[in-house]
C-alpha cells in the first residue's frame, strides 16, 4: 500500500472536505501530506497550541491556551499521564528544533501544525451548547 491514501484518511476532516469540493489545491494537499504525513498525536497538538499561546498575539492566547488543555486531556485520558507527559515533552522538544528555538520562526510550527490540528482546535474553541 502506497503512503498516500494512507495519510489522506489521516488528515482531518476539513482538510478532506477541501480537497474533496477543490477548496484545496492539489499542490497544497501534497504539501500537507509531504509535511506530515501521519496525523499529529494529541501531544503534539497540544505542545504546538501551548507554544502557540506564547507566539501569537494577546488576542488569541486563550484560544491556543485552551486548545492546548483540550488536547493535552485527551492525551492523558488515553495512554495515561506519564506517558502523555513524556509524548509531550518529546513533542515540544521537536517543534524547538523546527523552530531553532527561535519564536521569530514560528510560523514553521504553523505550517507543520496549523492545518493538521485545526479540527482540535475548533472542537476545543467551539461555543459551548447550552
Amino acid at each position: 500500500m502506497s503512503a498516500t491514501p494512507r495519510a489522506v484518511h489521516g488528515m482531518p476532516a476539513v482538510c478532506r472536505a477541501m480537497a474533496a469540493r477543490g477548496l484545496m489545491s492539489a499542490g497544497l494537499l501534497a504539501v500537507a501530506l509531504a509535511v506530515h504525513a501521519e496525523p499529529p498525536s494529541y501531544t503534539e497538538c497540544a505542545a504546538y497550541f501551548f507554544m502557540a499561546a506564547n507566539a501569537k498575539g494577546m488576542g488569541e492566547f486563550d484560544d491556543y491556551y485552551r486548545s492546548g488543555e483540550f488536547a493535552y486531556n485527551h492525551a492523558v485520558r488515553l495512554s495515561g499521564a506519564p506517558e502523555a507527559l513524556e509524548q509531550f515533552n518529546r513533542a515540544s522538544q521537536s517543534i524547538n528544533e523546527l523552530i531553532e528555538r527561535n519564536w521569530n520562526y514560528f510560523e514553521r510550527a504553523d505550517e507543520r501544525y496549523g492545518v493538521l490540528c485545526a479540527d482540535l482546535y475548533r472542537e476545543a474553541t467551539r461555543p459551548a451548547i447550552p
